[in-house]
């Protein structure tokens, strides 16, 4: 996201695919209560993103926090840099 967000080239090992982008995608829609947006199951079943959160910093599951911190530091900028890639 940091290449994205400062235009500097990039690259995907193995491909985009493996980055789950749609999962920070699903993320963002929960963070802005579009949980209609939201196509994960297990995301969807969040309340809100504060749900999701708290759960990612209790339980310290890397990949749950790695995505609470994607959403929480790029924010409203996740639809365009998804968009980019």
């Amino acid at each position: 996201m940091e290449h994205l967000v400062e235009g500097r080239r990039y690259h995907f090992c193995g491909g985009v695919d493996g980055y789950k982008l749609d999962k920070i995608l699903d993320a963002y829609h929960l963070w802005i209560d579009e949980h209609g947006l939201v196509r994960d199951p297990y995301l969807r079943s969040f309340a809100a993103f504060d749900d999701l959160a708290q759960l990612a910093e209790d339980s310290e599951d890397p990949e749950l926090r790695h995505l609470a911190r994607v959403v929480s530091d790029y924010g409203n900028r996740i639809p365009v840099l998804v968009e980019d890639v």
